[in-house]
């Protein structure tokens, strides 16, 4: 398949990963406790899904993708103690738009560190996508940034940078093992110190199988993301998957009755996805 198609499933999936996160984390008491178990979901279904098709025998890393691959599940592992919380305090719509900053740290470290092409087209997407949240932000003829917001950039900053990351090491290394570890080692990241047994049981009546099919559209955008990676730019990839920002936003009002400020959310995404246009 090509990167279009890969990252085209990625959307896909990432819709319906945002709307039952944002439904379950609602619910969630302790979202520390129901990231945990979130996490131990997740990874579960990665092992299944991947594991059998990894070629053990013929794996093999520098030191430098080992290195990489630990600081990338330091960073997922921040990402996953705290998204829940923004996903809680934050409605779908809105945390959709706020999250395409960490495309946009991607594409400005893609082009910085990796040294990937820039153009006239991707800095005018890019100015776009910053001119999306500014809307999204702008309330009686004032630019208003709510509390809750702050809840937003713990997970918006590690995302960014992790793509980078994620970017470098799938071309050295199968990105069907390295899917199964960044699930896995995180989990240490969101435990640490101590989450009581209590806790956890509580979370994970919030049920059961609604975790798993939230876990199991986010195991495959993720792994869809990946094997975009393998083929083309990062910076061009993570703006092209932001165009589920206005599938998101519609799927918030019409079905999670999202309704407040409709029209600088509408405004907001298309003025985003004009962004992502420019940049494929």
């Amino acid at each position: 398949m090509t990167w279009l198609t890969y990252a085209s499933l990625s959307i896909f999936f990432s819709i319906a990963t945002n709307l039952l996160t944002r439904v379950l984390a609602v619910k969630s008491d302790n979202t520390r406790a129901f990231a945990f178990v979130y996490g131990v979901f997740t990874t579960t279904i990665a092992a299944f899904l991947f594991i059998p098709h990894v070629d053990f025998g013929n794996i093999s890393a520098s030191t430098k993708i080992v290195l990489l691959i630990i600081l990338a599940s330091a960073l997922y592992g921040i990402f996953d103690r705290t998204q829940f919380s923004a996903r809680k305090h934050i409605d779908a719509s809105t945390l959709s738009i706020l999250f395409r900053g960490s495309a946009l740290i991607t594409f400005f470290a893609s082009i910085l560190i990796l040294g990937e092409s820039i153009t006239l087209n991707k800095m005018l997407g890019a100015t776009l996508i910053v001119l999306a949240n500014i809307i999204l932000s702008y309330k009686d003829r004032t630019l208003k940034i709510k509390k809750e917001w702050l809840y937003a950039i713990p997970p918006v900053v590690t995302l960014g940078l992790v793509y980078v990351i994620d970017k470098v090491v799938v071309q050295s290394f199968p990105s069907e093992l390295y899917n199964v570890i960044v699930w896995i080692t995180p989990l240490l990241f969101v435990y640490f110190p101590y989450i009581p047994k209590k806790q956890l049981k509580r979370e994970f009546k919030v049920g059961p199988l609604w975790i798993a099919l939230a876990a199991t559209a986010n195991v495959l955008t993720y792994y869809f993301i990946l094997k975009a990676f393998e083929l083309y730019e990062a910076s061009r990839i993570v703006m092209v998957t932001s165009t589920s920002t206005i599938f998101v936003v519609l799927a918030g009002v019409l079905l999670l009755k999202e309704r407040d400020h409709i029209p600088q959310k509408l405004m907001a995404s298309i003025v985003a996805v004009g962004g992502i246009l420019l940049i494929i």
